[in-house]
């Protein structure tokens, strides 16, 4: 049995606006108040056009999420200090970021004018990092071989962000407040606000991969896996938890195709594959699943 493990590129691949910038083109088109107020994306540019956004570099979902380096211990200090921590006076909007806009979003890209570009091999399974629908409505693949590891279309909750917030739990936070009393112990400052700072921005913008850990095994139980084939998939550092606490565990001794786009992005694939010590076959996206038989294996 392959397991098929899919990424943004896959989307991409089949025509869909699902990079970064197409989703700073929705906000902006939608509100253009509200996504100056996200300078986290703006690049630094202070006026939200749509021309401007999609000349913008950051156009991949790698980059989004590493974007998200808005600095804690900072926000934190500066609650503590009586002095704004947030931008724009409303931790909602943060919120929405990763909340209401961002499912508003995915559920406005259609899949009804995609088709079939691919061969999948029979009996297979499929774990996406992608929240689309392309798997079940052009691929009619049934519901029970897919699992959406961060959530899909029609969802209530999307899982987005950047790992690296889930850090500050709650004994670092403990002990930024406790350093910052200790060095300003005349100043009054609010330790429940900066806690509930900390709380809103976790919520937002954090993403805890081994929270999907129990899912994916669940998933994977009793399966007999011989090859895995990741399509699509940056493998950057929002997605290597993954590799190195599952599937590499799980399967490292399987056939692994990879597919890449670009020779940037093979010489990055082959490095990951190096450094994790796996022995991967690198393809591009086409050739990865043509499987007449076990052909794209071989």
């Amino acid at each position: 049995m392959t397991l098929y493990l899919i990424g943004n590129g896959f989307d991409r691949y089949h025509g869909l606006p699902t990079l970064y910038k197409d989703y700073g083109s929705f906000l902006c088109g939608d509100d253009h108040d509200r996504f100056n107020c996200y300078s986290f994306v703006r690049d630094d540019e202070k006026v939200c056009s749509r021309d401007q956004f999609m000349n913008f570099k950051s156009d991949t979902w790698e980059r989004l999420e590493d974007a998200l380096n808005i600095d804690i211990k900072e926000l934190m200090i500066q609650t503590l200090d009586g002095r704004n921590g947030l931008a724009c006076d409303d931790i909602s909007l943060y919120l929405d970021f990763t909340g209401k806009h961002l499912r508003d979003w995915i559920n406005s890209i259609s899949v009804s004018d995609v088709k079939k570009q691919l061969d999948f091999l029979p009996n297979s399974l499929f774990i996406t990092f992608n929240y689309t629908l392309v798997l079940e409505e052009v691929y009619k693949i049934a519901d029970e071989r897919i699992l959406h590891v961060h959530g899909k279309k029609g969802d209530k909750i999307l899982q987005f962000g950047n790992m690296e917030f889930m850090a500050y739990g709650n004994d670092k936070a403990e002990q930024i407040i406790f350093e910052y009393m200790r060095a300003n112990p005349s100043i009054e400052c609010s330790v429940k606000e900066a806690h509930e700072y900390l709380y809103y921005v976790k919520e937002a913008f954090g993403k805890d991969p081994k929270s999907n850990y129990s899912a994916i095994n669940r998933f994977l139980s009793n399966k007999q896996i011989d090859s895995i084939i990741v399509l699509g998939l940056s493998l950057s550092k929002q997605d290597q938890p993954y590799f190195t606490d599952i599937f590499i565990p799980k399967f490292g001794n399987k056939k692994w195709v990879v597919s890449y786009y670009g020779s940037d992005d093979l010489k990055k694939k082959k490095s990951f594959c190096k450094g994790t010590g796996l022995k991967c076959s690198f393809k591009t996206l086409e050739e990865a699943t043509q499987c007449p038989g076990t052909g794209c294996l071989e």
